[in-house]
């Protein structure tokens, strides 16, 4: 995104002007700096450079930048370089013949008039309207680069409706190149600031010189223009030459396509409004063309015109140049030009296409409001519409909007700064008043002067005053006392470390609160009646170097004329007050977000969740009702896809809650890295093979064959970086997995692999996010590819836990490359079938174990009946237990009877580690040796280990893997 609009935070005072004139809800930011201050920062996705906020500001915070001063630097380095002008140049800049002298000198090559542009634009207009047939459709016409934005970010509905036809600058740029055969960069002079939006988006210009900026440039410089005069290279079209009957759109469109046709123009501050009922008003009473620019003159006065122009000599002189041209020519002679343009352009070169920018814009629910509101201190009807605007906000509501969307905050509303501005000023006022008193008594009674020093000893307020010779606080005549307690509040021990002077106090005040200080006792003194209070907060620098902040008041004792004798106050460190507010400020912002993580993971949690379980649902009650067994046989094999997706998305919450317990380890084992690969590309071939991807997988020789780690955990990071290419690579894509071996040394193999994909891409700025939790590249991919968001932050994790990292090299549109790495042991042997399982050999999912009986102890009624029918085939004697308690009293009674017995963990009355601790104790041969296999749903490493060391021999997890259960049996029965 383009920046050109900016920001001068030092001298923003945050007094909200830029935020009422801006016409985008969220590109202006109120935010509270580091000191307390108030300030307005742009949002620069979300400004379109309309450059009011520049108008708007007082204080010189806000500016724009162009090119000129890299226009002039280019000339002086011999870059080639042609030039046109708008053509208002001719009014803004009467002596512009002479800076056109100026440049030819500097280097500048060709120049042309931009109403040559004009001319073709209209001709443009014509001629696409002739090429639709069916009629003319409403279309929105000259929308300047700010409207263009605006639609772009904003309105999506209105792009379809913009004129396809490029601006009338563009259209003199392509006439300069194509036509011209310029070859040279081309410069604008224009009185548009958002005119650098549009050149960066079509190329077709490549400085932006704005009129503003070239005077300035011009004075900075101390340039002297010689009275030598230049006139545009090419015969002047001038304004309106070509189409000038009478010179409008509307005029030259129905004279040339003899077509009635109805036009709107409009511009300015409203114009926003405008479009946003434009765009939801039925198309039959739309007007066929809609004329709007973003300022109210239309292009005479743009957003960086000389502000000393007079506008209605500008608007007079302009109509009086169009009538002469009008005046000048006759009807045949347009009717010729016109043929010319026809013969000479072709009008596919002065079409253009716009492209919507696709931004997040979070949606604000009524709860959200009243939830800012609360913030505010507003509960009730009369407080929530004060509607005063200094917030930069035109109604209460409107401000809770924006505190809503993160781009205000409460702190700004002025009613509510006033109230405890108020709260603050009473417990001060009281204060106040009990110190003046004391003070006066200074005059009357020495005794009451002791009694003084004691109250300020015991309060730990600093005390000061000042017999007023001058109301000039600086002068030297008048005499300052500082009390020791103030002194001391400073860590200063007396008067020769701080002397009575106004120096002591004046050059130790924070710069930024030099002139707030100086101008509140400035106006107390000279306020005659008394009534200005002087009440300030201000920062002073201590003898540690470091700043505190104080509260300062104070009372004058004038004569009978309002003339102030003397002045007296106190002082209170409100340091701590003042941390205790931005701390407080700092863990509200951080709850905040903290909160919008949650609702943002539930609700990423509740479609991930809900989305399978709908399918499981739905496919199990067509399942039911269809007769049809093909039918059947889909619906249950989406019910397997949806389950194992939702045990996907189970897996991933258990891992993440193991990753932030650091509870996450490796198993390292013997394993063959190919084997591994393969079965990870197993996994991910049905989804390559549904989008018609080509998948590739190469590896390095050098890899050793069999490696220790563990191969699990180094799959699964595998399987989501594969999965995520999948999802996200187009139908027919491709997606290459390539494995290198980095480097060994000492046993350690380092490995490299990586994931590439000719999908999506992922924006720069986003990448990082990836990998933090419940993070995805932006709000809309949840939504549009599905996903929990933990994958990449786990597969990251285990990377670590293995000396590695991930990275991401990507750019959008052009696809991405995940490269993991990790340190893996050589591992003993090279030929795969060495004590090696062959993870590519077939499932058997059958087997015989006629004659075996097994002790099944579960206390659910259907995973005993899963259990039951999974082995079915296998002719195995299953009996049941409801309880652990069932089950040690069945082996009991016949331990010879069962060969095996499948504990689950959890159960009423005896759990099955109890259970099978008792079994083990039983007074039998057989209780010794009888596997027992943990079936439960408890499946983290220590529900494994804690199941081993009571005594089981096995352990499967639930959901039941069929292929698990039958070798299972196959090791133990067989």
């Amino acid at each position: 995104m383009i920046e050109i609009i900016k920001s001068k935070n030092n001298f923003c005072t945050g007094c909200n002007r830029c935020v009422r004139e801006c016409p985008m809800e969220t590109a202006n930011i109120t935010y509270q700096d580091e000191d307390g201050n108030i300030k307005v920062k742009i949002d620069q996705y979300k400004c379109i450079a309309c450059g009011r906020c520049i108008t708007a500001c007082k204080h010189n915070a806000r500016y724009f930048e162009d090119d000129t001063e890299r226009f002039f630097n280019d000339l002086s380095n011999g870059i080639p370089i042609s030039l046109m002008a708008a053509p208002s140049i001719r009014t803004n800049i009467p002596e512009y013949k002479k800076i056109f002298s100026y440049m030819k000198k500097m280097g500048v090559n060709r120049i042309y008039d931009v109403s040559l542009g004009a001319d073709i634009c209209i001709w443009a207009h014509i001629k696409n309207m002739e090429e639709n047939s069916s009629g003319i459709s409403p279309i929105i016409t000259q929308p300047c680069p700010a409207i263009v934005s605006y639609c772009e970010m904003y309105r999506h509905d209105l792009v379809p409706r913009l004129s396809p036809v490029h601006s009338p600058m563009a259209c003199t740029s392509i006439y300069m190149h194509e036509y011209q055969g310029i070859k040279d960069r081309i410069a604008a002079l224009s009185p548009c600031i958002a005119k650098s939006r549009e050149f960066h988006d079509t190329n077709l210009a490549q400085y932006n010189i704005t009129f503003s900026n070239l005077l300035e440039y011009i004075k900075k410089n101390n340039i002297t223009l010689a009275d030598e005069e230049i006139q545009f290279d090419h015969d002047e079209s001038g304004l309106g030459s070509l189409f000038p009957m009478p010179g409008g759109l509307k005029e030259n469109i129905e004279y040339f396509t003899g077509r009635k046709i109805h036009i709107t123009t409009a511009g300015g501050i409203d114009i926003y409004e405008k479009l946003d009922k434009y765009a939801q008003t039925p198309v039959e009473f739309l007007p066929d063309i809609y004329d709007v620019l973003n300022c109210s003159e239309g292009c005479n006065l743009g957003s960086a015109y000389p502000y000393e122009k007079n506008i209605f000599e500008i608007n007079k002189t302009m109509n009086n140049k169009r009538m002469n041209m009008t005046q000048a020519q006759k009807e045949e002679y347009y009717q010729s030009i016109f043929k010319t343009y026809d013969d000479t352009l072709n009008l596919r070169h002065f079409i253009r296409e716009y492209r919507p920018v696709q931004s997040t814009y979070p949606k604000i629910t009524d709860e959200d409001i009243t939830r800012a509101f609360q913030l505010l201190g507003k509960k009730d009807y009369d407080s929530q519409n004060i509607d005063c605007g200094a917030c930069g906000s035109m109604t209460c509501r409107h401000m809770a909007r924006k505190i809503a969307l993160n781009v205000n905050i409460p702190v700004n509303c002025i009613v509510k700064s006033m109230q405890a501005a108020k709260a603050e000023h009473e417990d001060i006022l009281n204060i106040r008043e009990h110190e003046t008193e004391l003070l006066r008594s200074q005059a009357r009674n020495e005794l009451q002067l002791t009694k003084l020093n004691a109250v300020v000893k015991a309060t730990k307020i600093g005390l000061w005053d000042v017999i007023v010779f001058d109301y000039n606080p600086l002068d030297p005549r008048n005499i300052y006392t500082w009390s020791d307690e103030f002194r001391y509040m400073l860590g200063y021990s007396n008067e020769i470390d701080f002397p009575n002077t106004a120096e002591s106090y004046f050059d130790k005040l924070h710069p930024d609160d030099i002139e707030n200080a100086y101008i509140a006792v400035k106006k107390h003194l000279e306020d005659r009646t008394g009534s200005t209070p002087y009440d300030v907060e201000y920062r002073l620098l201590c003898k540690n170097g470091e700043y505190a902040y104080f509260r300062a008041c104070g009372e004058s004792i004038r004569d009978n004329k309002g003339t102030v004798l003397r002045i007296a106050g106190a002082v209170m460190d409100i340091t701590e007050t003042k941390k205790v507010l931005f701390k407080t400020e700092r863990q509200r912002n951080e709850a905040e977000e903290a909160n919008r993580a949650k609702s943002l993971f539930l609700s990423n949690m509740s479609h991930e969740i809900r989305t399978p379980l709908n399918a499981i649902i739905g496919m199990t009650t067509i399942g039911q009702l269809s007769k049809d067994i093909e039918k059947k046989n889909d619906a249950f094999g989406k019910i397997d896809g949806a389950s194992k997706h939702l045990l996907g998305v189970i897996n991933d919450i258990l891992d993440m809650s193991k990753i932030e317990a650091n509870k996450l380890e490796l198993s390292p084992v013997n394993f063959v890295f190919e084997k591994m690969l393969q079965k990870v590309a197993d996994i991910v071939n049905p989804g390559i093979t549904e989008k018609q991807q080509k998948f590739n997988i190469t590896t390095d020789e050098n890899i050793p064959a069999v490696l220790v780690g563990d191969d699990q955990r180094l799959s699964q990071i595998i399987t989501n970086l594969l999965s995520n290419a999948v999802k996200f690579t187009p139908k027919e894509g491709s997606i290459y997995l390539d494995s290198r071996l980095a480097s060994e040394a000492n046993g350690l193999c380092c490995l490299e692999i990586s994931v590439t994909d000719t999908g999506i891409g992922i924006p720069g700025d986003q990448q990082q996010r990836l990998f933090e939790s419940f993070e995805q590249a932006d709000a809309g991919t949840s939504r549009n590819f599905g996903g929990s968001g933990l994958g990449l932050s786990i597969s990251k994790r285990i990377a670590q836990l293995m000396d590695g990292d991930i990275r991401v090299d990507s750019r959008p549109g052009a696809g991405s490359k995940f490269t993991v790495s990790v340190l893996m042991k050589r591992g003993a042997g090279t030929n795969k079938s060495h004590d090696i399982k062959d993870i590519n050999a077939d499932v058997r999912l059958t087997g015989n174990f006629a004659g075996k009986t097994i002790l099944l102890a579960e206390d659910m009624e259907i995973n005993r009946e899963i259990v039951i029918t999974l082995l079915e085939s296998t002719q195995v004697t299953i009996e049941c237990a409801e309880n652990g308690k069932a089950a040690v009293r069945m082996f009991g009674e016949s331990p010879e009877k069962y060969d095996l017995i499948f504990m689950d963990i959890q159960m009423p009355e005896m759990d099955g580690y109890e259970a099978t601790k008792i079994i083990r104790s039983l007074n039998a041969a057989k209780a010794k040796t009888i596997p027992i296999i943990a079936m439960t749903a408890n499946v983290f490493r220590e529900d494994v280990e804690k199941c081993l060391k009571t005594g089981m021999n096995g352990h499967i997890r639930k959901p039941i893997d069929l292929e698990e259960m039958m070798d299972t049996l196959r090791e133990h029965l067989l």
